[in-house]
């Protein structure tokens, strides 16, 4: 048989293998399609490549090793064909049969102690008898479609009495011992690289098809081992699309990605890790983003909801959505789930497009709508209904032709929080164009009064209390187009019309309407206990003249009159003189503002 030379030493290359007794002097060691000893992940049906190479620093002719899988061949059924076996340009012999009895079944299966038709002697002209590092044999296999998903080890191994073929006159036959293991794990087809690389590439799928198909799934599971990039690289389409890797995945655009989601009930399932698609993405049939419980996703690029959809974030997850953003006309977006979601890219919402919050945070941080100038109307399209537990923060101003939150007999809280800026004079508004006006600002204002009671259930502006003397309001103004619509938003307290400052004209419309029941802080609830009383009167009478912004105006002798007047009015003895005192007293305090002048505009007198 063969001769085992005594002379060669250990090389650099290093195997996949555990556990083997190399002796001194050789390497033997697999490479797979992934240009690295890492595990090849394999699919069912579907083919891989394993390169075998031999190290050694002393000149070698031949070796002789057959191949087995004891665990990939059960109850008479092989797990592994090989189908090819092939490098080119060299000159490779086997050592019992030739290329095509190879592979001509069932000669090609790896059946444990019988594969002996798989050693081969090396015998290439250009590297005999010199040492270095030699391509022995380069296998394609095809794994059956019945393979159990699992891991399983492909070996070489050897007769006793065989080994490696060697120089010199006295070199006696040994054992080979020096065999390669490698472990390949067979998975649903997969994203198949231990780094990032092009979506288009058919080898970069553990089943060499590349996922492009309305019906089709793309998995990116536990295979990078560092933060990697996928790149679309052009049109895509996909049914599902997984992604579960405690690593982080980017799934960029590439070379003009684009994604649509389409078949029956598509959807994006952020499963596990923190994860960002930045590639165009447009759902073309009822579909969802789920994201499970402590996972996150960013969808940094642009997000189309071209029919109804669902963005689902479980408990502990985080959902951004940070690239421009539409839901089509006339379609519904429901946000669902006790997770985080946060909504930062341009939104740019159809005509009759919903916006439906049922459950966990939501913070809108761009704007939604196009408020009006003097020449053209507002851009009114998106309504916003929250129900559930859903609790929503404002990060910027909102322009909508509908807001709603469930009637407070509805199990859950449903929050709606303004969020105005500490800045000095800042605010966040919310422009409704409701059909109905007059219901829509009472059931809004209806929602105030009800977090007042119920902190968290119901309309609150957290940052109100950045502003001295300043409370959450709400009326029917016009724009600057002239259109009336419900505006709600944080003004000084009193400040009835929303004109920026406390004047004799909110004096006016809350004295129209004392101790009238059921109407809102625009006829002159001011404390949102329902109804106008002497309170409200006296938190007006506190801030008069003063605004929102801070700055305090000098009050008239016969303002001063006029409010006075009222107390004494509406107080019945023997509070009127108490009461009367102290409205004086607080108007009596009210100082110029040392050199600064106001334009008589700015008073609103009337």
């Amino acid at each position: 048989m063969f001769r085992h030379h005594r002379k060669l030493l250990l090389a650099a290359l290093i195997l996949h293998a555990a556990g083997l007794a190399l002796h001194a002097g050789v390497d033997l060691g697999w490479v797979d399609n992934d240009g690295t000893p890492s595990g090849w992940l394999g699919a069912r049906n579907a083919t891989f490549i394993l390169t075998l190479n031999i190290s050694s620093s002393e000149a070698t002719t031949g070796l002789d090793y057959f191949l087995v899988s004891n665990d990939g061949f059960v109850g008479g059924t092989s797990y592994f064909t090989m189908t090819n076996r092939d490098i080119t340009g060299t000159s490779y012999n086997d050592l019992y049969f030739t290329d095509a009895q190879v592979e001509a079944p069932p000669g090609n299966i790896l059946n444990p102690r019988t594969d002996s038709d798989l050693g081969g002697i090396l015998n290439n002209v250009n590297n005999a008898n010199v040492p270095g590092t030699y391509l022995v044999s380069k296998y394609t296999f095809l794994v059956a479609n019945n393979t159990p998903f699992g891991t399983y080890t492909i070996q070489t191994t050897s007769n006793a009495g065989t080994g490696w073929i060697g120089e010199g006159p006295d070199f006696p036959e040994s054992e080979f011992s020096h065999h390669a293991s490698y472990s390949i794990t067979v998975a649903a087809p997969q994203w198949n690289r231990d780094t990032g690389g092009s979506w288009a590439t058919t080898t970069n799928w553990s089943d060499n098809i590349v996922p492009n198909v309305a019906t089709g799934t793309a998995n990116f599971l536990n295979r990078i081992t560092i933060p990697s990039t996928v790149s679309m690289d052009g049109a895509k389409a996909l049914n599902t699309l997984n992604v579960d890797s405690p690593v982080s995945y980017t799934i960029s655009r590439g070379s003009g990605g684009t994604l649509t989601m389409g078949g029956t009930s598509p959807s994006i399932n952020i499963l596990s890790g923190s994860h960002t698609i930045s590639t165009f993405v447009t759902f073309s049939s009822i579909g969802a983003v789920n994201v499970s419980s402590n996972a996150s996703v960013v969808l940094s690029g642009t997000f189309t909801w071209s029919v109804n959809g669902t963005i689902n974030v479980g408990t502990g997850a985080s959902a951004t959505l940070s690239g421009a953003h539409t839901i089509a006309a006339g379609r519904t977006l429901t946000r669902a789930g006790a997770g985080t979601l946060t909504i930062s890219g341009t939104q740019t919402p159809g005509l009759g497009a919903v916006l439906n919050l049922t459950g966990g945070t939501t913070n809108i941080n761009s704007t939604n709508g196009v408020p009006a100038t003097a020449t053209v109307i507002a851009s009114t399209n998106l309504s916003m209904n929250i129900s559930g537990s859903a609790s929503v923060k404002l990060g910027a101003d909102q322009t909508l032709k509908a807001l709603t939150l469930s009637s407070v007999a509805e199990i859950g809280a449903q929050g709606l929080d303004l969020n105005s800026p500490a800045t000095a004079g800042a605010f966040r508004s919310v422009r409704v164009y409701a059909t109905d006006l007059a219901a829509a600002k009472s059931a809004l204002w209806s929602a105030v009064v009800n977090a007042a009671a119920n902190p968290g259930d119901g309309i609150v502006d957290s940052g109100v209390a950045a502003h001295l003397n300043s409370r959450l309001g709400i009326a029917i103004v016009p724009d600057l187009h002239g259109d009336q619509h419900v505006l709600l938003r944080p003004t000084i307290i009193g400040d009835l019309n929303f004109d920026g400052t406390v004047t004799i004209a909110d004096f006016i419309d809350l004295a129209s309407n004392f101790n009238a029941v059921g109407i809102t802080w625009q006829e002159g609830d001011l404390n949102a206990d329902g109804t106008v009383t002497i309170a409200d009167f006296i938190d007006l009478a506190s801030n008069f003249n003063a605004t929102y912004a801070g700055e305090v105006f000098p009050i008239s002798p016969e303002d001063a009159a006029t409010l006075a007047q009222f107390a004494a009015s509406h107080v019945p003895e023997p509070g009127l003189i108490g009461l009367t005192g102290v409205v004086i007293l607080m108007l009596s305090r009210r100082r110029p503002m040392v050199g600064r002048t106001f334009l008589p505009a700015m008073r609103n007198r009337s």
